[in-house]
């Protein structure tokens, strides 16, 4: 009977960690905010899992995990594969805390400035074009809103006639290298 309390417990509090992606199955939760924006890797012989980690701040439970490995995909190309993502979730300042390769063992390099954004209620937020490549080892970021809009749209209806936010221009990203980078920190994320 003890056994079973703590397997459901413990399953209740794993299955509440990570946000879900929205589905188009349902309409949107006012008391909730959205946020959107794309994910993609370059690569020259085969996808090696690019995955960005996103936290609430003082809630370390509510995090998404942004991937380019899975299901739906909607950049797929010879070199390139990701999505476009929208997540509901609970207003709040939210930040980017870590990225890496699925395949590969480096993990982000600690950062001078963090890359947080804040949401509100019944707001949709665009949080940028986020791309990397297994050549340099570096995540960037693209704030540039309007491109963005018509995939955006196309996969997401529910976003058509709706307002999104650019939170993204605000707030400076400089490129992140993993530990996987063999500069040294010498640049070859300024290219």
């Amino acid at each position: 009977m003890y056994a079973r309390f703590i397997l459901v417990t413990v399953a209740l509090i794993l299955s509440g960690c990570t946000a879900n992606q929205y589905d188009n199955s349902k309409p949107l939760d006012p008391t909730q905010a959205v946020i959107v924006g794309r994910i993609a890797e370059g690569f020259l012989t085969q996808p090696h899992g690019l995955q960005i980690d996103i936290q609430r701040q003082g809630e370390p439970a509510t995090r998404i995990q942004l991937r380019t490995l899975g299901n739906n995909k909607d950049i797929h190309g010879r070199f390139v594969l990701g999505e476009h993502f929208m997540y509901q979730v609970p207003p709040g300042t939210y930040e980017v805390t870590g990225w890496q390769y699925q395949y590969y063992a480096g993990k982000s390099m600690a950062r001078r400035t963090a890359d947080r954004f804040t949401v509100k209620a019944g707001e949709v937020a665009y949080i940028g074009n986020y791309t990397a490549n297994s050549l340099s080892y570096c995540l960037t970021r693209n704030s540039q809103l309007e491109p963005a809009v018509e995939p955006l749209v196309k996969k997401f209806p529910i976003l058509k006639d709706r307002p999104i936010n650019n939170v993204a221009e605000s707030v400076p990203f400089a490129p992140w290298p993993t530990s996987d980078a063999r500069d040294d920190g010498k640049g070859l994320c300024n290219f």
